[in-house]
C-alpha cells in the first residue's frame, strides 16, 4: 500500500463554494501525498453533481488523484457517502471531510508523522469551534472538544472527536470498520468507539482543524416556526439515530455502560474548561439539538432588533430586563422555545423578523451580475 492520504469529502450539489474553500485549505497542506475523493448525493439525478464535478477538477493538479464519485438518493445517505469514499480509497491513510470544515495547514503531516514515530493506528489533535456571523466574519472561538488525554469511559458519554480531527493507518488496522449505514446522525461517533474499541488512539494537543458554525442559516437553526419545523424533525433522526448508538454501546461493554452515563462528567473526562458565550452551548451534537437551537435565537439579528419591544411586554408584565440563557437540559430548551413561539412578543415583533430577510433578499437581487456584464 502506497503512503497517500485519501480524503472522503462529503458534498451536495448547490454546495459548491463550499467545496470550492474546502479544496483550497487541502491545497495548502504541507502533506502533498493526497487524493481526493469527493463524494456527492444527489436526490434525483446524477447530472445534478456535474458543477461540484467541475469544481473539484479545477483544484486536480493539488493531488495525485482527484474524483468525483455520484450515488442518488431522496433520503440524507450521509453514511453511504462515506462507505462509497472508503471503498474507493487507495492510500494508506485516509481522512474524511465534510465539505464545510477546515483543517489547517500542518494538520495531516503532523498526525501522519507522529503515526510513523509510534505504534499507533490511528490519531487525532484538537478542533477550534469557530463562529461566524451572516457577513462572513469569525466572532468568537471556543475549545468544547477538548480533553487532556484520551479515555473510552469518556468517549463512551460524549463525542468530542470530529469527523475531520482524526486520520486512520489503514495499513495498522486493516480490521477498520465501515460506517453503518443505518444511522444518519451520529454514524462518525459510532464508527470511532467501534474502532477505538479495537485500537487505542494517539491524541496530539495541537489545534489542527476548525468546526464553523454560522448564524446565516447555511448549517444552523434561525428563528421562525419553518425553521423550528425543520429542527423538530432533525431532533426526531437525532433520536433515532441516539437509540441506534445506545445499543451499539451496550454492545460494545455490555450493561454497565448505563452506569457510565449517570456519572458526572467532570468524574470520567478531563475537560478543559474554556471561556463560553452565555447565548452558547458546549457541544453541537445530539444531546444539544434543542440548546443549540435556542442558542440560534438568541444569536440572530432579528432577535436583537427586537429586544426592545420583548423589554417593554416584560416591564408590563412587572417582569425585570430580558437576560438570555441557554439552560443545562434539552427539555427546558425545548420548553423555552414553545414558550418563544406562543408568546405575545413573537406575535408583535413578526414585522421585525421580516425585515432582515427582505434586506437579505433584496442585497441579493442587486448584487447578481447582469447578463450583459
Amino acid at each position: 500500500m502506497n503512503e497517500a492520504l485519501s480524503i472522503v469529502i462529503r458534498s451536495m450539489p448547490g454546495r459548491e463554494h463550499f467545496l470550492e474553500k474546502c479544496l483550497f485549505t487541502l491545497s495548502a497542506q504541507s502533506y502533498r501525498d493526497m487524493q481526493a475523493l469527493v463524494v456527492v448525493q444527489t436526490k434525483e439525478r446524477l447530472e445534478e453533481a456535474d458543477k461540484l464535478a467541475e469544481v473539484l477538477d479545477s483544484w486536480k493538479y493539488s493531488f495525485v488523484d482527484a474524483r468525483t464519485i455520484v450515488h442518488c438518493s431522496e433520503k440524507d445517505a450521509r453514511s453511504k457517502s462515506l462507505n462509497l469514499g472508503i471503498e474507493a480509497a487507495s492510500g494508506r491513510y485516509i481522512a474524511f471531510l465534510d465539505d464545510d470544515d477546515k483543517v489547517y495547514p500542518e494538520h495531516y503531516a503532523k498526525l501522519i508523522a507522529e503515526l510513523r514515530k509510534s505504534d499507533y493506528a490511528w490519531a487525532y489533535s484538537d478542533t477550534v469551534r469557530a463562529q461566524y456571523n451572516e457577513e462572513g466574519q469569525l466572532t468568537h472561538r471556543t475549545m468544547p472538544f477538548r480533553r487532556k488525554r484520551y479515555s473510552y469511559l469518556s468517549h463512551l458519554q460524549e463525542n468530542f472527536i470530529p469527523i475531520h480531527s482524526f486520520v486512520v493507518d489503514r495499513e495498522r488496522a486493516p480490521d477498520m470498520p465501515m460506517i453503518d449505514e443505518r444511522f444518519d446522525r451520529l454514524e462518525d461517533y459510532d464508527f470511532l468507539l467501534r474502532l477505538a474499541r479495537i485500537h487505542e488512539p494517539l491524541y496530539l494537543p495541537y489545534i489542527g482543524a476548525e468546526y464553523c458554525i454560522r448564524t446565516d442559516g447555511t448549517n444552523s437553526v434561525q428563528d421562525g416556526t419553518a425553521q423550528l419545523r425543520a429542527a423538530l424533525e432533525k431532533k426526531r433522526i437525532w433520536a433515532q439515530s441516539q437509540n441506534l448508538l445506545e445499543e451499539r454501546q451496550f454492545g460494545l461493554v455490555g450493561w454497565w455502560v448505563r452506569e457510565i452515563k449517570d456519572l458526572p462528567s467532570q468524574i470520567v473526562t478531563q475537560h478543559v474548561p474554556s471561556a463560553q458565550s452565555p447565548y452558547q452551548p458546549d457541544m453541537h451534537h445530539q444531546d444539544y439539538y434543542f440548546r443549540n437551537t435556542l442558542s440560534s435565537f438568541h444569536r440572530s439579528r432579528s432577535w436583537r432588533l427586537t429586544r426592545f419591544v420583548r423589554n417593554i411586554v416584560r416591564r408590563a408584565r412587572g417582569q425585570g430586563k430580558e437576560i438570555p440563557h441557554v439552560p443545562n437540559t434539552e427539555w427546558e430548551a425545548q420548553a423555552q422555545i414553545f414558550e418563544i413561539l406562543n408568546s405575545s412578543s413573537w406575535e408583535l415583533t413578526a414585522p421585525f423578523r421580516l425585515i432582515p430577510r427582505v434586506w437579505r433578499n433584496r442585497r441579493g437581487l442587486t448584487e447578481r451580475p447582469r447578463a450583459n456584464d
